[in-house]
């Protein structure tokens, strides 16, 4: 928990819009890349996202391990795609 705590901090430190420069480059015969702009708060919500996404993948894989182990059904599913389920109303 105190390491939990130690990142809230850090992260609630930092400047939302500080700009930042994203190097990519996916060709495997040469080094040329390319840069995209972005900002602090936009790669953490990305590896936020991509956080979810992995989670998904280990809820798969319990299920198949250990389906004696309860999972919340939110476990591994995003809020917005939680918060869009929740807005439909049952047809009775």
């Amino acid at each position: 928990l105190n390491v939990i705590s130690r990142i809230q901090n850090f992260v609630n430190l930092q400047n939302a819009n500080r700009p930042l420069l994203f190097e990519v480059g996916y060709e495997r015969d040469n080094e040329n890349s390319q840069s995209i702009e972005t900002n602090y708060y936009r790669e953490l919500t990305y590896n936020i996202e991509h956080a979810v996404h992995h989670m998904a993948i280990m809820k798969i894989g319990l299920r198949e391990v250990a389906p004696y182990l309860v999972i919340p059904p939110e476990f591994g599913v995003a809020i917005s795609t939680i918060r869009h389920k929740e807005s439909f109303v049952p047809v009775r």
